[in-house]
Parts: structure tokens; sequence; C-alpha cells
């Protein structure tokens, strides 16, 4: 039996009650630079690393934007899985400035931002969820009084524009409240959340255009549930990183334990004596990775 963090069913609210469609985004930056972690993040989006240099406008009396799905670059060109140019149809989504970014200043660099919202599950069952970060990440549920409850996925550090794989488990289907926190220290600055459904289709959340894409809302429609017992945040296997090169040999960064599967649905096995980073050439046979 995989070993998946389960969202209790206590931590959601019941079908139906998302309201407003869309994802509440805070944008902080910093004048100076500071280290790329997950903690530093934290303390510049609460105020104690300087005052906030961001571009105000567009954002509502409590310093937040809307927007409908979080995909991101700094510049609007291209990044990521999904972008202007990709090779998929499904995938051609144009990136979009990302809110508050250039700042007062000109500058592109130094961010801490969140998004905020809720999220429904038709379903109960595993999810396999993607951050393609650059630089890192961290997703949690929770609700808005208490956002990192659980940690559900998460890179703590530097590095380009990249993929991390996680999964998890929802109890019962319902409405749960998420939250993306993502930084940027210097150079490239680009952030992209989606899922990937069981047929392997990739999809914005929050994406109504998109098959099989989680509905997203801003608020929800009923009093916020009472989470149970405070459990430490989790850390799962995950993937951190996949590269493909030019001559087709694909790099898969890790934590936790690799398994492979000849199809999405699995079943996954363990990859015998696999270390991170495990190479696999791309030109062979299907193959489905994840980390637990």
């Amino acid at each position: 039996m995989a070993d998946y963090f389960t969202i209790p069913a206590a931590a959601g609210t019941a079908l139906g009650t998302g309201s407003d469609a869309g994802m509440l985004w805070r944008t902080h930056q910093l004048g100076s630079s500071r280290g790329n972690s997950i903690a530093l993040a934290e303390q510049q989006l609460a105020g104690d690393l300087g005052e906030n240099e961001f571009d105000d406008f567009g954002f509502d009396s409590n310093g937040l934007f809307s927007v409908p799905f979080v995909n991101f670059e700094q510049g609007g060109g291209n990044a990521g899985n999904f972008n202007a140019d990709a090779f998929d149809d499904s995938l051609a989504v144009p990136d979009d400035l990302i809110p508050g970014i250039p700042g007062l200043n000109g500058s592109t660099d130094n961010i801490a931002a969140e998004a905020l919202t809720y999220l429904e599950f038709d379903s109960p069952g595993i999810q396999r969820m993607v951050v393609n970060s650059d630089d890192g990440f961290q997703v949690s549920v929770g609700t808005p009084g208490d956002p990192t409850w659980a940690v559900l996925g998460a890179f703590d550090g530097g590095r380009g524009a990249s993929d991390t794989v996680f999964s998890f488990n929802v109890e019962e289907a319902g409405v749960y409240f998420f939250r993306l926190l993502w930084f940027e220290g210097g150079g490239g600055a680009n952030v992209e959340w989606f899922t990937i459904t069981p047929e392997g289709c990739r999809a914005l959340i929050g994406d109504d255009q998109a098959d099989g894409s989680l509905k997203a809302f801003q608020t929800r429609s009923v009093a916020e549930p009472t989470l149970p017992e405070q459990v430490e945040p989790s850390e799962p296997g995950m993937i951190s990183r996949i590269v493909r090169s030019a001559d087709g040999v694909v790099s898969i960064e890790f934590t936790g334990t690799l398994e492979a599967a000849a199809t999405v649905d699995g079943p996954f096995e363990a990859v015998s004596g696999a270390s991170s980073p495990y190479t696999v050439n791309a030109d062979g046979a299907a193959q489905f990775f994840i980390a637990r």
C-alpha cells in the first residue's frame, strides 16, 4: 500500500462550498538580496526583512491580486511546461507577468509570494500535483488561519525552471484550502502550478478551459472547518528535478524511493538500486516515475 499523506475529510467542506473562481496572490519584493530558502521567504512575506517594493497597481485593499491560475514568468516570456510555444496544444497557455513585478525599483529579483485558494476535489483518491519553479516553493493545506497545517510538497533552495512532482491522498470529495509559497532570488523567475490527471494529462489548477483541471475558488461559502490535531510538516519523497539532455537522456533528481511503471495508473514498483540523480534513455519504452 502506498504511503501517501492523506488529507482527512475533517480538513474540508462539502462539494459546492467554494465561491468566486480563481486565486488570491500576494507579492513581496525586497530591494536587496536574501538567501533562497522557505524560511527566509516566510520572513520576507511577514515583513521582517524589509519594505515591500512591489508595484501595487491592480491589487485590492488587502494587498492581494486576483488571478485565475498560476503561470508566471518575470517578463511574460516562455518558461516551464505551459507557454505560448509549447509543442502540445493543451500546454499552449502563454505565461503572464508576475503580479506586482517589475517592482517600483524596476527589478525582477528578490521576490516572495503566495497563492491562496480553495480547491475542489470531486472524488477521493490519489492526486499528483506539480510545481515548476525558479527558484523554490512549498505547497501546503490547512485553513487561512493555519495555512501550513500540513506540507505536501516543496523545493527548499535555488534552481532554474524545474518540475517537482508530489502526490497525496484526499480522503473525501470536497473543498480544501491550499497555499502555494514561491520565492526567487536573482536571474530567472517563473512559477506554474498544475496537476497530472490519471490519464497523464497536465492541467493548470484553476484553468477552466483545460480538461481535468481542478476548480479553484477565492472564498468559501461556509465556515472554515476545525482542523484535526496539528500535524508536523511532512517530508514525503518527491521528484525535485527532471532534465532532458540533447542526446535524449533524462536525469531524475529525487528524495525517498523512486518507483516506475509502464502506465500512469501503475502498478508502480521500486527501481532497484536507484539513487539520485537517476538517468534513463527517453528513446526507449514509455515509463512513468514517482517518488515516495
